[in-house]
């Protein structure tokens, strides 16, 4: 189990790839439930850690390799 330092605090081993990738569909998930041609919800709350307020455009930074948030609003604003 190689860890690979990334950056200050940014490190990736077997398994953060599909972590990341099950964080991002997390959110876009809740807003297809709220926002899905049947929605399921009138509220979500997606528990994600890192939530990816730290990454970057083309860099992760403080653990966060993608903004889920920022992810979770384009999926929003494009389901609308």
């Amino acid at each position: 189990n190689e860890i690979i330092q990334l950056g200050g605090d940014a490190n990736i081993m077997y398994g953060t790839e599909e972590a990341c990738y099950r964080g991002a569909g997390g959110a876009v998930s809740a807003v297809d439930a709220l926002l899905g041609p049947n929605p399921k919800a009138k509220s979500c709350f997606v528990a994600v850690r890192p939530p990816g307020h730290h990454a970057e455009p083309n860099e992760a930074m403080g653990f966060c390799f993608f903004g889920n948030a920022g992810i979770a609003a384009l999926h929003a604003r494009d389901s609308m």
